[in-house]
């Protein structure tokens, strides 16, 4: 049986969890769902870009980098 997810859910699902700071938070975490996301909005034609949460804490290949919020 196919199953259709809602793109939005998906992505605030996504925003609350590339917020999180705690211990579990890492880097490699947060690309993950980055990676995941980006892949999902523009299959859907959803994507609209992002914002750094921090925008003084964004170099690539930092925990920084991948602290984002997807419109």
């Amino acid at each position: 049986m196919r199953k259709t997810a809602n793109v939005q859910e998906l992505k605030e699902h996504a925003n609350i969890h590339l917020a999180r700071t705690d211990e579990w938070a890492t880097k490699e975490f947060k690309d993950g769902i980055c990676v995941m996301l980006h892949h999902i909005l523009h299959l859907s034609d959803s994507y609209k870009g992002f914002r750094f949460l921090d925008a003084n804490d964004c170099e690539i290949d930092t925990l920084g980098h991948a602290s984002r919020h997807y419109y």
